[in-house]
Parts: structure tokens; C-alpha cells; sequence
């Protein structure tokens, strides 16, 4: 007797499911880019009238919230921020290759697993700026520093840019002095010990400026101090010293960034922490933090920073001056500005200018019309801060030894890109 002739085929057996194919999760992916676009719209709504009680919780919750991560990240031997930034490119990678085994195995094709991972790209973005703006960027809405501190407006007189920048360049002279003792070291300024030693003298630094500038949200203790990055060699090529990273709440630096502008950067990234968006911004108050920092290679990083800015804006309406001045610098102090640009001159390149066009995008973006040139626009505020104390930028004592301000401050109001805009 025949047996039954028994049929083949690619179905499944009974009882058994098939290949999985590549899920595109439309609903979940779709529902973090909705929340990134409600956060951008907010964002503009926010803008478009700075200041109020919302802007200002907002802010402060966000201020919050990156300060218990940060607290948080700094218990992890390296930086939070790279290490996520590590993970989320494995994940996108490793979801691109698995999804092409399904759609393989389900016989799908190659449009599907491609859209999935698109889509992934775009929900996790979606995702990112939710949380970029829910614990920082919405800072960029509020009224600049200089508004807030009640600095004027006037012009700036070539007068103040001289004398201004003859101050700046006795101040670093005198800080050079005290670190080495001798007009020049014969070798670039050098921070033993690296960010750790520095991050002290800021913490007093800032205390400082916020009695000086009467905002007292600047004094807060409740941030992880800055510190250097592990892929710094990546970032060193893309022209940025440091950066902040709301997400973990970090402030990464350049780890062999030179002493000469280590200070200063770690108080601008600092200044993010605190809530302080704008580029220009955070170099002024960075820079008023270094100023009362007791540390002399801090105090020494901002005052070439500030007479850099102002030897750039003298060369253009007085280069006489400019050259006459220049001269006065410490055979040290030269030395450190060569190494300095050395240190950016080896790396310049592609990258560079590609990571320069992004921070110009990224900036413009949160209502920054200048771009990356908002960077030297510290420049007009250090002069109008310099104006409302008697014409200097230096320390007030009565500030850096911790007496209260009372009405003696700026204004009692509220209770690192490598640099554009400067000088030789």
C-alpha cells in the first residue's frame, strides 16, 4: 500500500511561530519625538517673552535635577557623559545589525530593518532634546547677564580699552610672579596636580562672584566639580577646551589643556552648571569667579583671557597702543600664549572647522543670531562691569574675604570653545 505522499512547505509547523520580524514601534518611538518637539515649542514660547515665574522654576528645577545627577556621575571613575555617548552609538549600531538578521531570517527585505533603525536614531534624538531642555536649555530663554546685573549700554571708549588692558596685562605680570618668582620659567606654566588642585579655589571663586555680582544662586555647593575628559585627543580636534553636558550634569575639560587658559576654562564650564547659557555670558562670569579664586594660576588664566579679548578689540582702533602694550607682557606670559596656540595650531584642520559649524548651528538654534562669535562678545560686558566699579576688573576685597555684599554689589537684583574674538 502507497503511502500518503507527504507535502512541504515553508510554513512554520503547527504550535510553532515563525521568525520574528523587525519591529519599526512606531507608538513609542513616535511619542519621543513628540516630547523633544513639545520641549523645543515651549522653549520658543518661553523666549519669545524671557522672564516670569515659569521660566524661572524651570530653570531652577533643571538646575536641580542635573545637580543630583551630577552629584550622581561623579561617584563613576570616568566621565558619565563619554561613557553614554559610547553606549548610545553601540546601541544604534548593534540595532542596525540585528534588525538586518531579522528582516533576514523573516525574509523582509532591507527597507524595513533600515527604517527601523532611522526611526530609533530619531526617537532616541527625540528623547535627548525632551531632557536637554527639561534640565538646561530652557536657561537660553532667560534675559542675558548683563541684563540681569543692570550693566549699561553705552559704547565703549577707546580709553577704557587701553587702560583696561594695560591693567589685565600688570594683573597677569604679577600672578606670573607669584606662581614662578622669575620673569620666565623657561618652560609653559604648569598645574601640578591638574583640575583637582584648581576646583578648590574656584568653589571660593564663585562664592566671590556671586557676592560681587548679587546672584546668589552662583554660590550653590550642589554641583560635581568639573573634570577632564577621557576622549579629550577627539574633542582637542574638533577646536572645543570644554563643554558642558546637561544630561549627566558634568563639566568636562580638556585633561592637558595648558595652565595658562585651564583656570578660565574650568570656570566657564562652571558657569553652565550654574545655569548660565549663553556663551559670552559664562566667559564674564567665569571670569569674575577665576578673578577671586586664592589660587595665582587661576587668577593668572583669566586675567590673559580678559587682555587677550581687550588687546584684540585695542588692535582695531588704536594698534599703536596694541603694540606699545604688548610689550609690556612677561617674557613668561609670551612664552605661555605661544604654547597655547601651539597647542591648538598641531590640530587644526577638517574637524576642526566641521566642529566649529556645528557649535555655530547648535547655538543659533537656541536664539544665539552670532554664532560662535558670541563667544568674544564678553568682551563689551567685561568693559561696562569694569565701568560700574570705578573703571577696574580686579578683586574687591570686601568681596573675596567673604563679608556680606549688602547694596555694594554690581546690581542686587536676583537674591570651552578655544576662543574667538581675542587678541594676540
Amino acid at each position: 500500500m502507497d503511502r500518503p505522499t507527504e507535502e512541504h512547505s515553508d510554513a512554520a509547523p503547527h504550535g510553532r511561530k515563525g521568525p520574528k520580524g523587525v519591529p519599526l514601534r512606531l507608538r513609542r518611538r513616535g511619542s519621543f519625538v513628540l516630547a523633544g518637539l513639545g520641549a523645543y515649542l515651549l522653549f520658543l514660547l518661553l523666549r519669545a517673552r524671557p522672564g516670569g515665574s515659569i521660566l524661572d522654576a524651570l530653570v531652577a528645577w533643571g538646575q536641580w535635577g542635573s545637580g543630583v545627577v551630577g552629584r550622581m556621575a561623579s561617584g563613576v571613575p570616568i566621565p558619565l557623559a563619554e561613557l553614554l555617548a559610547v553606549l548610545l552609538l553601540v546601541r544604534w549600531i548593534w540595532g542596525w545589525a540585528r534588525d538586518g538578521l531579522r528582516a533576514r531570517r523573516a525574509q523582509e527585505g532591507t527597507l524595513k530593518p533600515m527604517c527601523a533603525g532611522g526611526l530609533r536614531v530619531v526617537g532616541d534624538l527625540g528623547l535627548l532634546v525632551f531632557f536637554f531642555y527639561a534640565l538646561w536649555g530652557f536657561a537660553y530663554a532667560q534675559e542675558s547677564l548683563p541684563e540681569r546685573v543692570g550693566l549699561d549700554t553705552d559704547p565703549l571708549q577707546t580709553s577704557e580699552l587701553r587702560a583696561l588692558t594695560h591693567e589685565m596685562i600688570q594683573a597677569a605680570n604679577e600672578e606670573y610672579l607669584r606662581i614662578h618668582g622669575v620673569p620666565d620659567a623657561g618652560e609653559p606654566t604648569s598645574a601640578p596636580g591638574g583640575v583637582g588642585t584648581l576646583l578648590p579655589a574656584l568653589t571660593v571663586g564663585w562664592q566671590g562672584a556671586a557676592r560681587e555680582l548679587g546672584i546668589s544662586s552662583l554660590q550653590r555647593e550642589a554641583f560635581a566639580g568639573p573634570r577632564p575628559m577621557v576622549l579629550g585627543s577627539f574633542v582637542r580636534r574638533l577646536g572645543i577646551s570644554g563643554m558642558y553636558v546637561p544630561f549627566t550634569g558634568e563639566a568636562l575639560v580638556l585633561p592637558d589643556l595648558p595652565a595658562v587658559a585651564l583656570g578660565k576654562a574650568l570656570a566657564h564650564e562652571g558657569a553652565h552648571q550654574r545655569g548660565i547659557a549663553f556663551e559670552d555670558d559664562a566667559n564674564f562670569a567665569g571670569f569674575v569667579a577665576a578673578s577671586y579664586a586664592p589660587e595665582p594660576r587661576v587668577r593668572y588664566s583669566a586675567y590673559v583671557f580678559a587682555q587677550r579679548q581687550l588687546m584684540g578689540a585695542l588692535g582695531v582702533v588704536d594698534p599703536e597702543a596694541r603694540d606699545v602694550l604688548l610689550r609690556q607682557r612677561l617674557p613668561g606670559v609670551r612664552r605661555d600664549l605661544e604654547n597655547l596656540r601651539t597647542y591648538w595650531r598641531v590640530v587644526e584642520g577638517p574637524a576642526m572647522e566641521m566642529g566649529s559649524r556645528v557649535n555655530d548651528a547648535y547655538l543659533r538654534r537656541q536664539g544665539v543670531p552670532e554664532g560662535v562669535a558670541s563667544y568674544g562678545a564678553s568682551l563689551t560686558t567685561l568693559v561696562r562691569y569694569a565701568r560700574a566699579r570705578d573703571g577696574t576688573l580686579l578683586p574687591r576685597p570686601e568681596f573675596a574675604d567673604g563679608e556680606a555684599s549688602g547694596g555694594n554689589a554690581v546690581m542686587s537684583g536676583e537674591t570651552d570653545w578655544m576662543g574667538g574674538g581675542e587678541g594676540p
